[in-house]
């Protein structure tokens, strides 16, 4: 296969997943407006298809925030059970919505929409100490390096709730 003819292969598989995030932007939308506290701007995401990221328009601290993409095949291939994966690289909820369920709401509406896309293997990644105990609950496990078996810092993963027994 040509040079040319991998380029192209490549570009068309990221089409094919950036495509699978077009439910999950439009699940978000739906899921945002039930909450009014957020500034119009803060419910706005965009989809970028360089990088097969869903991502918040705007990053003001103390706002509600998402960056959330899939990683194709070759990426954590070799410490993931299935590829390509999903992950939150970031989110963030403001304080006077915490501990109300929206967290858990946006995780499980990304993970829902995206199973149903095929995804089975989810990541949450740039973790805090904070917030471990928040993707515990909701199911992920450590991430554990190839040979060693030692945690990967701060990054977490799980199965689709759809592929587990």
């Amino acid at each position: 296969m040509s040079i040319e003819d991998q380029d192209e292969a490549r570009a068309q598989r990221r089409a094919e997943l950036a495509k699978k995030l077009e439910p999950v932007l439009a699940a978000f939308t739906t899921l945002l407006q039930r909450y009014p506290q957020l500034q119009s701007n803060e419910a706005q995401l965009r989809i970028d298809v360089a990088h097969l990221d869903l991502i918040s328009k705007s990053f003001q601290f103390g706002n509600f925030s998402f960056w959330g993409g899939i990683l194709p095949v070759g990426l954590y291939d070799s410490r993931l059970p299935v590829a390509p994966a999903a992950a939150i690289k970031n989110i963030r909820i403001p304080k006077d919505l915490r501990r109300q369920g929206l967290g858990s709401e946006v995780v499980k509406t990304w993970e829902d929409t995206l199973t149903q896309q095929g995804i089975k293997t989810f990541l949450a990644l740039n973790l805090t100490k904070e917030s471990m105990k928040f993707w515990q609950e909701m199911g992920y496990e450590p991430l554990s390096e190839e040979g060693s078996g030692k945690p990967v810092p701060y990054a977490m993963y799980r199965l689709s709730r759809q592929s587990t027994p």
